[in-house]
């Protein structure tokens, strides 16, 4: 992605497109890689040799996370697109109202596990969080607190439309499996934000 903020703000604020809490939740998971990477890039060279090989392998994880999350945005957008469409269809007879149904619950899965994704993409976000607030000095240590709670944000809004989308989903063995996956990732993202928030503070005094 490699539109100015102006014209990502553009696209959220817009009416007429399907950029929304999914994409921005992603976003938010962006900016807080992106200040974790800064913390690599701080410590490579500064920190012991034994801790500069960790900040490095971290690094280049976060940037994968980061491009993943990037495409992610866009990656919701278009996920929403057909269903947006479909919204609009009225059907008239029966048959026209059964396809519908049918249509939509595909459409409503395909909605549903893209934020899944960013949800998963934000927890293993937080998990290297977790190993750069271990190592990461007292200095930089309120740069990781902020990188936590946009990651954590990141998972806890994306969430959100996981449930909207699964929700709507009226075959309930179709939507159990995506209930149980947004469930399993809000407990570990939720685990993981107190036990750093923790460190962060314990480190601040």
């Amino acid at each position: 992605m490699n539109d100015t903020m102006d014209t990502i703000l553009g696209k959220i604020a817009s009416p007429d497109n399907a950029y929304g809490g999914g994409g921005v939740s992603a976003l938010a998971g962006s900016f807080g890689t992106s200040l974790a990477r800064m913390v690599c890039h701080l410590q490579e060279r500064k920190a012991e040799p034994a801790l500069q090989a960790a900040y490095a392998e971290i690094l280049d994880q976060l940037n994968s996370l980061e491009k993943r999350l990037l495409d992610l945005f866009e990656e919701d957008a278009r996920s929403f697109e057909p269903l947006q469409a479909m919204y609009k269809v009225k059907p008239q007879t029966e048959e026209e109202k059964r396809e519908k149904a049918a249509r939509m619950a595909v459409l409503l899965e395909q909605a549903a596990r893209t934020p899944l994704e960013i949800m998963e993409t934000g927890c293993a976000a937080l998990r290297l969080l977790d190993r750069l607030a271990d190592i990461c000095p007292k200095l930089l240590i309120s740069d990781i607190g902020i990188a936590v709670s946009l990651c954590h944000t990141c998972v806890k809004g994306a969430e959100y439309n996981v449930a909207i989308n699964a929700g709507m989903i009226k075959d309930p063995d179709r939507a159990a499996p995506l209930f149980a996956q947004r469930d399993r990732l809000r407990r570990e993202a939720d685990v993981l934000s107190d036990a750093m928030m923790k460190k962060v503070e314990d480190k601040l005094g």
